[in-house]
């Protein structure tokens, strides 16, 4: 409780200077807006595909006017990422599409009190790539078809509240060295390998979270003081396919053994009633 508080406070302190801006109205492109913002101004982007590698070292709101369905970024250069924040803090992003990077959809770098919200996250290697970072959100969120979904390196304090992580082609949620977050009812649905996974990360909460059919719901690896209750859980249907119908091939087996061998053995008893 004390790690949201903290972030709501931060992420809502805004400067009596704070300046809005339009894009397309005032300037083409999101990345001329931001190097024409100050710190803590609000950044509009009205509804629109732009095609743009992003980069954010400041203070700032960036908020699509129209929402993730008609408001989509993509990269220029698909090998970096749509979104990279990088030694700053109090930056939000709220409401895009952002989509089609080989290496991140959003990338946070040695930054705090951030929040990611309200956003599509879809068909980037990581969906959301977090490292050396912390007291940050990402929050109300879908996350889907990336490689992995959401990926904690080396990074505390961090707070992982509803989204929706489902159907990515390898993980859903992962913290490599990552140490104190929260992972709070999400859902990691559907991943083709692992739902949750902890690699070396210590004392998190992992509460009231979905992790079904994935490969494994939840992988702890060389992890200690994790708090991990109230999850949903449920391995992917072909996995426990085979075992069921092993088991009603058993139960048919024996049923059909009963009936042969009682109808033999009335058959029998008629043969030999037959003689006598």
């Amino acid at each position: 409780m004390a790690i949201a508080v903290l972030l709501l406070v931060s992420l809502n302190v805004v400067s009596a200077s704070a300046t809005e801006i339009l894009v397309p109205q005032q300037y083409s492109s999101i990345g001329e807006a931001i190097e024409n913002a100050g710190s803590g101004d609000r950044i509009l982007v009205s509804k629109g595909t732009y095609r743009e590698n992003i980069v954010i070292t400041m203070p700032l709101v960036l908020e699509a006017k129209d929402g993730p369905q008609d408001t989509v970024l993509e990269p220029l250069d698909p090998s970096k990422p749509v979104i990279k924040i990088v030694d700053t803090e109090k930056v939000g992003i709220k409401g895009f599409t952002i989509k089609g990077s080989r290496a991140a959809g959003l990338h946070l770098l040695r930054t705090k009190r951030s929040e990611l919200v309200g956003s599509f996250i879809e068909e980037n290697y990581h969906g959301v790539l977090i490292e050396y970072s912390s007291y940050n959100m990402i929050s109300d969120n879908t996350i889907t078809r990336n490689t992995d979904g959401i990926s904690l390196y080396y990074s505390s304090n961090n707070m992982v509240l509803g989204n929706t992580v489902n159907k990515n082609n390898d993980k859903g949620i992962v913290l490599l060295s990552s140490h104190r977050n929260v992972i709070r009812n999400n859902s990691f649905d559907g991943n083709y390998w692992n739902g949750i996974t902890l690699l070396s990360s210590h004392n998190n909460i992992i509460t009231n979270n979905s992790a079904v059919q994935n490969s494994y719901a939840i992988v702890v690896t060389e992890s200690a003081g994790n708090l991990i209750r109230d999850n949903y859980t449920m391995r992917r249907l072909y996995f426990i396919l085979p075992v069921v119908l092993v088991y009603l091939g058993i139960i048919f087996y024996q049923i059909e053994r009963k009936i042969f061998a009682l109808y033999y053995s009335d058959k029998v008893k008629r043969i030999w009633k037959f003689r006598d």
